[in-house]
This record gives structure tokens, C-alpha cells and sequence, in this order.
């Protein structure tokens, strides 16, 4: 993902930010109220992430105790936050039964890209004082994970179970244009 690609995507985080939530539609159906709890959960969970990521962008060109912190930040931000997003997907579950393998699907991807940044954070304190280094520890540690992430969010985005509860998520914006770049 580019620099300005990330950046992009802040500014309209931070834009949509304040509306999280607010003035949420009264679902029609059970199946909706699930799939509005997964996409606040999901794209609200992935915004610290996508702050950090930002920083290390923001930061390349500091000293080497700037970067190793703001990898850190990056790496310890992913671990959190993509298992608390697992964890309250788990929580919330399938908006009906035929949603159950999607389900499942995303969280073994939200756990693994979790993992990923965990085994970033083990690494990083080995890393020589770099950006590109930290870079590529997080890449080679989480960036495919992350990446597959960010597909199963956008085939979630797109679908029809979960779509119209994603569109109405002003936090999902930015995510969608991450996921789609």
C-alpha cells in the first residue's frame, strides 16, 4: 500500500470518524441489526490499525527511536485490534445460518493476520533502525494476512447479507478504499 493511498484513507477515517454510530437506522430485521454490529465492529476495530499504519508512514524519516516505537505501535495495534475484532465477531455471530462459513471464514483471517503482527512484535526489536526494514518484517510477518483481511472485508462489503449495513458504517469508507486499492 502506497504512502499516499494510507493517508487518503485517514483523512476520510478521521472525517467519518465522529459519525460512528451515530444516527443508525432502526434495522428492519434481526439479520440486519447482526450485520450493522459486524460492520461497526469490524470497521471501528480496524481504525487504531490504520492510524498506526499511518504513523509509520509519517514517521520514516525520524530517528531510529522513533521508528522502532511507531513500528512497535504498528505491530502491537494489529495484534489488539484484530483479535478484539475477531473476538466480538465470534461474540455477535452469523447474521443467519447460511452466513455461518463467511463467519468463520473471516475470523480464522482476522486471527491470523493477528498473529502475524504478534510475531512482528517479537521481531521488531531485532530489526536494524530502518523504515524499510520495519517495513518488511511487518509485510513478511502480516502483510499477506492483512491483506487477505482487507479482501474478505470487501467481498463482505459488497455482499448481500452484509452490504447495506457496510455502506451505512461511516467508518467502513476508508477501509473500502484501502481494501479496493
Amino acid at each position: 500500500m502506497t504512502g499516499a493511498r494510507l493517508v487518503a484513507a485517514l483523512f476520510a477515517l478521521l472525517a467519518f470518524g465522529g459519525a460512528c454510530g451515530a444516527n443508525r437506522s432502526a434495522p428492519t430485521n434481526a439479520s440486519l441489526d447482526v450485520a450493522q454490529d459486524w460492520a461497526q465492529a469490524f470497521c471501528g476495530g480496524y481504525s487504531p490499525l490504520l492510524r498506526a499504519k499511518l504513523d509509520l508512514e509519517k514517521w520514516s524519516n525520524s530517528g531510529p527511536a522513533a521508528l522502532r516505537t511507531t513500528a512497535m505501535n504498528v505491530a502491537t495495534s494489529g495484534t489488539k485490534a484484530l483479535t478484539e475484532i475477531a473476538d466480538e465477531i465470534a461474540e455477535i455471530g452469523p447474521p443467519n445460518s447460511t452466513a455461518e462459513a463467511e463467519h468463520e471464514r473471516v475470523i480464522d483471517a482476522l486471527r491470523s493476520a493477528a498473529d502475524g503482527y504478534a510475531a512482528a512484535e517479537r521481531l521488531i526489536p531485532g530489526t536494524p533502525d530502518d523504515a524499510d526494514a520495519f517495513r518488511q518484517v511487518l509485510d513478511d510477518q502480516a502483510g499477506a494476512a492483512d491483506a487477505q483481511v482487507l479482501k474478505e472485508f470487501l467481498q463482505f462489503s459488497k455482499s448481500s447479507t452484509y452490504g447495506k449495513a457496510f455502506d451505512e458504517e461511516p467508518l467502513c469508507g476508508p477501509l473500502k478504499y484501502l481494501a479496493e486499492s
